[in-house]
């Protein structure tokens, strides 16, 4: 992954971390106290934003129990699509509301003419594409105010130009 972030804010060192799935509930929360070999957790956002009921409730235990960080798939930072504002300020408040260190998500499109795709589909390879993306990634930095890195998408086919 790379780092873009305009503030001299360094990551901090969190260790061995598991993705945060409901099939891991029982084991995770079976005790009041953090599972030593998992030093965090990471989540996916589009999993959290603006819900309650067992969502919110497996969110706040794992908050309570281990340092969180988020890693996205529906921003869409390849997508010629403006970047939706109503989901980064939804972003934004859950990465404030739960302490997150650090944001990623893929540099990919995932949405045209506002309708997503539910798949993370490859960019371009040329100097138009990464002016584009470059742009999209100073305004989502800027705007979340965390350290945000990009995870590159793998391809399975190459874009036409």
């Amino acid at each position: 992954m790379t780092t873009f972030h305009s503030k001299s804010k360094s990551l901090p060192h969190l260790g061995v971390g598991l993705g945060l799935r409901r099939e891991f509930d029982k084991d995770l929360f079976a005790d009041s106290q953090p599972i030593p070999q998992i030093e965090w957790l990471e989540i996916v956002p589009e999993n959290y934003l603006n819900i309650g009921g067992a969502a919110r409730s497996r969110l706040n235990k794992a908050f309570n129990l281990y340092p969180l960080i988020s890693h996205g798939v529906n921003l869409s930072i390849g997508s010629c699509d403006d970047l939706n504002i109503n989901y980064l300020t939804d972003l934004k408040a859950l990465i404030n509301n739960y302490n997150i260190a650090w944001f990623s998500d893929h540099l990919c499109f995932t949405s045209v003419d506002g309708v997503y795709l539910h798949d993370l589909l490859p960019l371009s390879f040329n100097s138009e594409t990464i002016n584009h993306v470059v742009k999209k990634i100073k305004f989502i930095q800027n705007f979340i105010e965390q350290p945000f890195l990009i995870e590159n998408i793998s391809y399975y086919m190459n874009m036409p130009d």
